[in-house]
């Protein structure tokens, strides 16, 4: 190897270098894409989005690098407690190596109970309003619902039409559950599939420290074609999350 062909050579390693630093230090530090490989989050996200994930709205923790190096003691620097009806993705404390979307229901100090599926938040019902009706064939039929988690803040969920005998014991345990009083550091988690979704009814209270961000942007989506394999869902691009 020649002095010049050395040189390009070391450039080349120390260029990509510095490239893939600052792409992990944008990662980490401000906004990481994800795809969301399930329904649970079903109208807001839906499979085959990519999101974007702001890594800074909450402040940051082992969570928010590579490997999770526990570099903070397992606190949270520059923190900032999630408010109701975020969207935002976590760690579970059962498995702290896989990432869940879910929506901020319930936050530390509140006392939540569900009744027959409505949301009652220290003591309060969530408002909600039916505004359509799903019927599929090969599967479950939806109710859909505006539920508000504020006056002026509300989002839409799923909940399916109960049908048969088993469905109907099953959803019974996730539409009805213990009034909790979450402990402060602790956030209260629900899908927007309510009847499709593996959340906090499950798997308990989340430790805001396992919160990695906030979920703001769906980037673009793409689903399975009947001609192309893959298709773009061109509605869902640059679509706000809230």
């Amino acid at each position: 190897m020649t002095v010049k062909s050395k040189n390009s050579f070391l450039s080349m390693v120390k260029s990509f270098t510095i490239a893939l630093i600052l792409a992990i230090l944008f990662r980490s530090l401000f906004f990481e894409p994800y795809r969301i490989p399930s329904g649970s989050m079903n109208n807001t996200l839906i499979q085959g989005d990519y999101v974007f994930v702001s890594k800074y709205s909450y402040g940051y923790t082992k969570y928010s690098f590579p490997f999770s190096p526990n570099i903070f003691g397992g606190k949270r620097i520059f923190g900032s407690v999630p408010n109701r009806g975020d969207v935002v993705v976590f760690r579970p404390t059962q498995t702290p190596s896989i990432n869940y979307v879910k929506r901020v229901i319930a936050i530390g100090g509140d006392t939540i109970q569900i009744r027959d599926s409505i949301v009652y938040v220290n003591g309060q019902p969530l408002k909600r309003e039916l505004v359509n009706i799903i019927y599929n064939v090969n599967s479950p039929d939806y109710e859909v619902y505006r539920e508000f988690i504020s006056e002026d803040k509300y989002y839409e969920i799923l909940l399916n039409k109960k049908t048969n005998l088993v469905n109907l014991l099953d959803l019974y345990r996730l539409d009805n559950t213990q009034a909790i009083t979450i402990p402060e550091g602790y956030i209260f988690v629900m899908g927007d599939n309510r009847h499709n979704s593996f959340d906090s009814r499950k798997i308990g209270i989340i430790p805001i420290e396992n919160v990695v961000g906030q979920v703001k942007l769906v980037a673009l989506s793409v689903k399975k074609g009947d001609i192309i394999p893959i298709t773009l869902r061109y509605d869902r691009i640059l679509k706000g999350v809230y």
